[in-house]
Protein backbone atom coordinates (compact mmCIF):
# COMPACT_ATOMS: atom_id res chain seq x y z
CA UNK A 1 0.00 0.00 0.00
CA UNK A 2 1.02 3.59 -0.64
CA UNK A 3 -0.01 6.53 1.57
CA UNK A 4 -1.71 9.78 0.58
CA UNK A 5 -0.79 12.65 2.87
CA UNK A 6 -2.35 16.08 3.06
CA UNK A 7 -2.82 18.61 5.85
CA UNK A 8 -6.47 17.54 6.12
CA UNK A 9 -6.52 13.80 5.54
CA UNK A 10 -4.14 10.85 5.19
CA UNK A 11 -4.97 7.31 4.10
CA UNK A 12 -3.54 4.18 2.48
CA UNK A 13 -4.34 3.21 -1.10
CA UNK A 14 -3.17 0.44 -3.49
CA UNK A 15 0.21 1.24 -5.09
CA UNK A 16 -1.05 0.62 -8.63
CA UNK A 17 -3.86 3.18 -8.32
CA UNK A 18 -3.29 6.49 -10.14
CA UNK A 19 -3.38 9.83 -8.37
CA UNK A 20 -6.36 11.74 -9.78
CA UNK A 21 -6.29 14.39 -7.07
CA UNK A 22 -8.63 17.34 -7.34
CA UNK A 23 -8.31 20.71 -5.59
CA UNK A 24 -11.07 23.33 -5.66
CA UNK A 25 -11.12 26.95 -4.46
CA UNK A 26 -14.17 29.20 -4.67
CA UNK A 27 -14.62 32.89 -4.14
CA UNK A 28 -16.87 33.71 -1.18
CA UNK A 29 -20.55 33.34 -1.98
CA UNK A 30 -22.32 36.64 -2.34
CA UNK A 31 -25.47 37.79 -4.07
CA UNK A 32 -24.74 38.23 -7.76
CA UNK A 33 -27.00 39.94 -10.26
CA UNK A 34 -26.42 37.00 -12.62
CA UNK A 35 -28.00 34.56 -10.16
CA UNK A 36 -24.73 32.64 -9.86
CA UNK A 37 -23.89 31.13 -6.49
CA UNK A 38 -20.18 31.94 -6.66
CA UNK A 39 -18.41 34.75 -8.48
CA UNK A 40 -15.46 32.53 -9.38
CA UNK A 41 -13.64 29.26 -8.83
CA UNK A 42 -10.39 27.45 -9.57
CA UNK A 43 -10.26 23.67 -9.92
CA UNK A 44 -7.08 21.65 -10.41
CA UNK A 45 -7.17 17.98 -11.26
CA UNK A 46 -4.74 15.38 -12.51
CA UNK A 47 -5.14 12.98 -15.37
CA UNK A 48 -2.98 10.87 -17.62
CA UNK A 49 -2.19 10.61 -21.32
CA UNK A 50 -3.15 7.33 -22.97
CA UNK A 51 -0.25 5.25 -24.29
CA UNK A 52 -0.37 6.65 -27.83
CA UNK A 53 -1.68 10.11 -26.93
CA UNK A 54 -0.02 13.51 -27.33
CA UNK A 55 -0.95 16.57 -25.30
CA UNK A 56 -2.90 17.91 -28.28
CA UNK A 57 -4.91 14.70 -28.73
CA UNK A 58 -5.56 14.67 -24.95
CA UNK A 59 -6.90 18.25 -25.20
CA UNK A 60 -9.14 17.20 -28.10
CA UNK A 61 -10.45 14.24 -26.07
CA UNK A 62 -11.23 16.50 -23.08
CA UNK A 63 -13.03 18.97 -25.36
CA UNK A 64 -15.25 16.17 -26.68
CA UNK A 65 -16.29 15.46 -23.07
CA UNK A 66 -16.91 19.17 -22.38
CA UNK A 67 -19.00 19.43 -25.56
CA UNK A 68 -21.83 17.65 -23.69
CA UNK A 69 -22.20 20.61 -21.28
CA UNK A 70 -25.12 23.02 -21.70
CA UNK A 71 -24.25 25.99 -23.89
CA UNK A 72 -20.71 24.74 -24.62
CA UNK A 73 -18.83 26.99 -27.05
CA UNK A 74 -15.08 26.98 -27.66
CA UNK A 75 -13.73 30.53 -27.67
CA UNK A 76 -10.10 29.70 -28.49
CA UNK A 77 -7.40 27.06 -28.19
CA UNK A 78 -3.85 28.36 -27.73
CA UNK A 79 -0.41 26.84 -27.49
CA UNK A 80 1.42 28.33 -24.50
CA UNK A 81 4.25 27.57 -22.09
CA UNK A 82 4.39 26.89 -18.37
CA UNK A 83 7.97 27.22 -17.24
CA UNK A 84 9.89 25.35 -19.98
CA UNK A 85 7.00 23.03 -20.90
CA UNK A 86 4.69 23.27 -23.88
CA UNK A 87 1.11 23.60 -22.63
CA UNK A 88 -2.35 24.35 -24.02
CA UNK A 89 -4.90 26.94 -22.93
CA UNK A 90 -8.56 26.64 -23.90
CA UNK A 91 -11.15 29.34 -23.37
CA UNK A 92 -14.75 28.15 -23.52
CA UNK A 93 -18.26 29.07 -22.39
CA UNK A 94 -21.08 27.06 -20.80
CA UNK A 95 -24.42 27.54 -19.09
CA UNK A 96 -24.70 26.53 -15.43
CA UNK A 97 -28.27 26.62 -14.11
CA UNK A 98 -29.10 29.00 -17.01
CA UNK A 99 -26.25 31.36 -16.01
CA UNK A 100 -23.62 32.01 -18.74
CA UNK A 101 -20.11 31.07 -17.53
CA UNK A 102 -16.68 31.68 -19.05
CA UNK A 103 -13.83 29.25 -18.41
CA UNK A 104 -10.10 29.02 -18.96
CA UNK A 105 -8.60 25.55 -18.95
CA UNK A 106 -4.81 25.17 -18.83
CA UNK A 107 -3.33 21.76 -19.69
CA UNK A 108 0.17 21.24 -18.28
CA UNK A 109 2.15 18.06 -19.02
CA UNK A 110 3.76 16.39 -16.02
CA UNK A 111 6.34 13.63 -15.73
CA UNK A 112 5.37 10.02 -16.46
CA UNK A 113 2.68 11.09 -18.97
CA UNK A 114 0.62 12.89 -16.35
CA UNK A 115 -1.35 16.07 -17.09
CA UNK A 116 -2.50 18.80 -14.70
CA UNK A 117 -5.73 20.54 -15.70
CA UNK A 118 -6.20 23.99 -14.15
CA UNK A 119 -9.68 25.46 -14.73
CA UNK A 120 -10.71 29.02 -13.84
CA UNK A 121 -14.44 29.73 -14.09
CA UNK A 122 -16.68 32.72 -13.50
CA UNK A 123 -20.14 33.91 -14.49
CA UNK A 124 -19.86 36.04 -17.63
CA UNK A 125 -21.21 39.01 -15.65
CA UNK A 126 -18.19 38.76 -13.28
CA UNK A 127 -15.57 38.04 -15.96
CA UNK A 128 -14.31 41.60 -16.47
CA UNK A 129 -13.74 42.04 -12.74
CA UNK A 130 -11.99 38.66 -12.37
CA UNK A 131 -9.88 38.89 -15.55
CA UNK A 132 -6.82 40.47 -13.84
CA UNK A 133 -7.00 37.96 -10.97
CA UNK A 134 -7.25 35.02 -13.38
CA UNK A 135 -4.26 36.37 -15.37
CA UNK A 136 -2.17 36.55 -12.16
CA UNK A 137 -3.22 33.04 -11.17
CA UNK A 138 -2.26 31.60 -14.57
CA UNK A 139 1.06 33.47 -14.55
CA UNK A 140 1.87 31.94 -11.14
CA UNK A 141 1.51 28.30 -12.24
CA UNK A 142 4.65 26.27 -11.46
CA UNK A 143 5.26 22.55 -11.96
CA UNK A 144 6.24 20.44 -8.97
CA UNK A 145 5.77 16.97 -10.53
CA UNK A 146 4.84 15.24 -7.29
Amino acid sequence: MARHRSPILSFDYPRDWEDRSEVRYEAPTRPAPSGAASPGRAVVRRSRLLDDETLLSFVERELRVLAALDGFVIREVLETRVEERSASLVRYATLEASVPYEHRLLFVPLSDRGVALFTLSAPRSEQAQLEPLFERMLASVAVGDA
